[in-house]
């Protein structure tokens, strides 16, 4: 399927969507590129801590921070939503490496508020997202805890274009050091809540060993508030690797439940995406059905 054709596919397919969609996709294999409203600004919900874990690597390279150093929850950061640090004691310990570990795989928002600190805040994001020359991808502020500046501020902002880039120059090794990149990749590889992008891709086995020949890998990072679904993720399938990055805004659908609206199309959508640049060709087969996220991740 062309480029124009699998566009159309994926136009019809979102056309009854109740809020605002937009996609950006790249084939590392052929150079082609999907973009549907691409360059719309939408919220993030929890996509932003990508460029979060991206300015911990790179103070790191840096020199400003080590991995390994050692950070200390405190009651301020610790806030509800997603994640385990939030049920631990105040004044637990856990190095840099472990946060940012945290906030990527289980979408720790504790972990994630512990790392925007150590950084030197949103403003320290902001202007490294500046030199890569991402403008419209802004971390607005820590999780669940307002920015006086801006009080109605969601946790991000970015385009589907943006994001996918900045998931497509860590993938190509282009960021930082290539060590740097694989580190980043290994851990949003093993991100546990990959369920809107593959829920409909029967191929895929998250529990299979890391040395197995599986016919799809996934390194993501999602985002969900009410009304609100996006995925990040970066496909190794045997014909190769793409990004492929979908935003939702806005659905009218607020369940936090495996049939969201909004992950029904994500699903919907990348299976498309697959079928014409992972496998070649469609082929009908049961859905995957996901565990039930946990709100707010």
């Amino acid at each position: 399927m062309g480029v124009a054709s699998l566009t159309q596919s994926i136009e019809e397919t979102a056309a009854g969507f109740s809020g605002r969609f937009g996609l950006w996709a790249h084939n590392l294999e052929t150079g082609e590129e999907l973009a549907i409203r691409a360059d719309e600004i939408f919220s993030t919900a929890s996509v932003i801590k990508l460029p979060v874990m991206y300015e911990v690597f790179r103070q790191a390279g840096l020199g400003r921070l080590s991995l390994d150093e050692t950070l200390t929850l405190d009651r301020p950061n610790m806030v509800t939503g997603s994640g385990i640090l939030k049920e631990l004691d105040e004044g637990h310990r856990l190095t840099v490496r472990e946060a940012v570990t945290l906030m990527i795989i289980v979408s720790d928002n504790s972990a994630t508020n512990l790392c925007i600190d150590r950084v030197g805040g949103w403003d320290a994001v902001n202007a490294g997202l500046d030199d890569l020359g991402f403008k419209h991808t802004r971390l607005n502020k820590k999780v669940f805890i307002p920015n006086p500046a801006a009080p109605g501020a969601g946790l991000g902002d970015t385009t589907p274009r943006e994001m996918g880039t900045l998931l497509l120059r860590i993938a190509r090794r282009e960021l930082l050091t290539p060590p740097a990149c694989d580190q980043m990749l290994d851990i949003l590889g093993r991100q546990q809540f990959k369920e809107p992008l593959v829920r409909d891709i029967e191929e895929f086995n998250d529990d299979a060993p890391a040395d197995s020949p599986v016919s799809l890998r996934l390194a993501s990072k999602g985002g969900a508030v009410e009304g609100v679904r996006n995925e990040v993720g970066l496909f190794a399938t045997r014909r190769g690797r793409y990004v492929l990055s979908v935003f939702t805004n806005g659905s009218r659908d607020l369940r936090f439940h495996p049939n969201n609206e909004g992950v029904v199309l994500i699903g919907r959508v990348s299976r498309l995406v697959y079928d014409a640049w992972g496998r070649g060709e469609s082929r009908p087969g049961p859905p995957v059905r996901p565990r039930r996220p946990a709100p707010g991740y």
